[in-house]
């Protein structure tokens, strides 16, 4: 299956004109590659966006269900009244933000290849990256990709790319603090979360990632906060 994909890739990507897209350092193969991932990003976020096939909405009950069924957190309490309220918010949110990464897939912006040898962030582990000022915005639209990218699952390496286009145009910070949220306006902060957008984009399974990124944060365990 996943031959036969990269083959309808490459295929539609090689009649398709570069456009927006500009790279720097990139050898033929990784261009492609690159070609490739945003193509099928783009594909992603239009069955995202799709109101019969994109992102369930689902009610706090399948949450609730799915969360004791699965014994995430089997001993944890519900701490927001407006649970579902809550959710139906980040859900309509997650939507207008998965438009906006789509619609900044039709601006410029350039892909620009480093080398580990001499690149200090590629050789901290790092897979793909932005640059960023004192104030935390980005400088440019360039996204540095490192070698690690290359190596990457197909669909990982599409959640990078939309890991980092949501720090070029969302603004979602970089150290998202991983904490348990209390205070209700607080949960508006999971949707600032870049690894939300990395996860849903690379993801076939909605529940497992929404479990994971947002729907942990309407529950905590009495006893750990103890």
């Amino acid at each position: 299956m996943r031959l036969r994909l990269l083959l309808v890739l490459s295929s539609s990507m090689s009649m398709a004109n570069e456009g927006n897209l500009s790279f720097e350092k990139c050898s033929s193969a990784q261009k492609q590659d690159l070609l490739n991932q945003v193509h099928l990003l783009k594909v992603k976020l239009r069955y995202l966006l799709n109101e019969k096939s994109g992102l369930p909405l689902y009610r706090y009950e399948t949450v609730e269900k799915v969360f004791i069924s699965k014994k995430k957190f089997p001993e944890a309490n519900p701490n927001l009244p407006d649970a579902q309220l809550t959710y139906t918010y980040i859900h309509s949110k997650l939507l207008k933000n998965f438009a906006i990464l789509q619609k900044a897939l039709e601006k410029p912006y350039t892909f620009r290849c480093e080398k580990l040898e001499s690149n200090k962030t590629c050789q901290s582990s790092a897979q793909a990256y932005v640059d960023i000022n004192e104030s935390h915005m980005p400088v440019d639209n360039r996204i540095h990709v490192c070698p690690a990218h290359f190596k990457a699952r197909f669909g990982e390496a599409v959640g990078n790319i939309a890991h980092e286009l949501s720090h070029l145009v969302l603004y979602t910070p970089h150290d998202h603090p991983s904490v348990k949220f209390k205070e209700p306006l607080s949960y508006y902060n999971i949707i600032k979360d870049a690894y939300v957008y990395e996860k849903l984009v690379s993801s076939t399974n909605f529940e497992e990632t929404l479990a994971e990124r947002i729907w942990r944060y309407f529950w905590y365990d009495d006893k750990s906060q103890e």
